[in-house]
């Protein structure tokens, strides 16, 4: 009887954990249906097209040439998911535009995108996201003059929650690691002293 008892309890609480962990994990399902790996900063993340067309290098401008290759491809995507407060995208620079898409699917109505014109000296801040009625956008295009990150902000999702949020990316002319350069933090906060909390966020690792 005893026994019994006890095997009851363990198949109870064996229940409740695995109904705790979908419920608190949904993105696992998301990151398994759409082949997403996890990466080093807790995101989860594919390549999910790259154009099979190419243009010479020599026609594009001087900024792409950095990979010393002869073609690049015209186009590539990317899905991205995030996952947790911490999951953020550092403080990074692109030589092409970036145009990203958020698809209504996590726990968080929204990111913010931070665009540091490191020129002028002043900084954007970009609501992606699907509550548009609120002034976020589902779709934006940074432009490549600017310095990027992006970050959960607090009014985006329940506390009682983890936020995470599914979007996408596509550059012109593709993707290649050349043509990312990262933002020093000390550099960051020099120019940007009114920010240095979120320069810290967004700079992890330094």
């Amino acid at each position: 009887m005893a026994n019994r008892v006890l095997r009851a309890i363990v198949l109870v609480l064996l229940c409740v954990v695995v109904v705790q962990a979908t419920q608190d994990e949904p993105w696992i399902a998301v990151a398994k249906q759409l082949n997403l790996t996890q990466q080093p900063l807790g995101n989860y993340f594919a390549e999910t097209w790259v154009s099979n067309i190419t243009v010479p290098t020599s026609v594009l401008p001087t900024r792409f040439r950095g990979t010393g290759a002869s073609t690049r491809t015209v186009s590539s995507a990317i899905y991205n998911l995030f996952v947790g407060e911490t999951c953020v995208v550092p403080i990074h620079n692109l030589a092409a535009e970036e145009t990203w898409h958020v698809y209504g699917l996590g726990s968080a109505l929204c990111m913010h995108l931070l665009e540091f014109d490191v020129v002028m000296g002043s900084v954007n801040v970009v609501c992606v996201g699907n509550n548009i009625a609120d002034g976020c956008t589902p779709q934006h295009t940074v432009p490549h003059t600017v310095w990027m990150g992006a970050y959960f902000p607090k009014e985006c999702f329940p506390q009682d929650e983890e936020p995470w949020l599914l979007t996408g990316a596509q550059l012109a002319p593709g993707f290649d690691p050349a043509d990312s350069k990262q933002g020093k933090r000390a550099d960051f906060i020099k120019r940007f002293p009114m920010w240095t909390d979120l320069v810290i966020l967004l700079t992890p690792g330094q």
